[in-house]
């Protein structure tokens, strides 16, 4: 960490340098493995949510891998022992795969009964207006904001220990983690 803080780089261009080479790599195996298996997808049983050509996939094929690669240069200048930390990183990837296409599945339906139906607009592109705002409100807002709220700490990163580190991070991120919780048992529980 020293010596990363000793380099003539910005921090942001430190985040560039460590992050995007990597990324670039994940999305050309993403993008490659989808390619491969979408040809043959049907005759393994293979679900297709990753392979679908619309807004929302590419979507979950680019911003995940990022939420990963962003997750693990946060982790990697903190304290990378502390399980709370760890934890708190892996929600909301868990909430982005599992939880969110279902909540937004649920607001896309609340749209569609509370807005198209009554004013009887049957145009497509209201209907894909209405996906795109959904799986932003439903998953891709929470699972991105408790590594947004740790931004604030890159951007003062001091030479701290990465044990006081790790506890600014948990004490940002305690909130956005809370709604991913309170989301997840809602959805759990039915209420919505």
């Amino acid at each position: 960490l020293e010596y990363l803080r000793s380099l003539p780089a910005s921090k942001w261009k430190l985040l560039a340098l460590k992050i995007l080479p990597r990324l670039v790599i994940a999305w050309f195996v993403v993008f490659l493995c989808n390619r491969v298996i979408a040809s043959s997808w049907w005759s393994h049983g293979i679900s297709a949510t990753w392979l679908g050509s619309g807004l929302g996939e590419f979507l979950t094929r680019t911003i995940l891998p990022l939420l990963l690669m962003i997750s693990g240069f946060l982790l990697g200048i903190s304290d990378r022992k502390n399980p709370f930390l760890l934890l708190a990183f892996v929600m909301p990837v868990l909430f982005f795969q599992l939880s969110g296409p279902v909540l937004s599945r649920k607001i896309l339906m609340l749209y569609y009964f509370n807005f198209m139906e009554p004013n009887a607009i049957t145009m497509t592109w209201v209907w894909q207006v209405g996906r795109f705002l959904a799986f932003t409100i439903g998953t891709i807002i929470p699972s991105i904001l408790p590594v947004l709220v740790v931004f604030p700490l890159y951007r003062s990163w001091d030479c701290s220990s990465g044990k006081v580190r790790s506890q600014r991070m948990l004490k940002r991120m305690a909130g956005p983690l809370g709604l991913i919780i309170t989301l997840y048992t809602l959805n759990q529980l039915n209420v919505f």
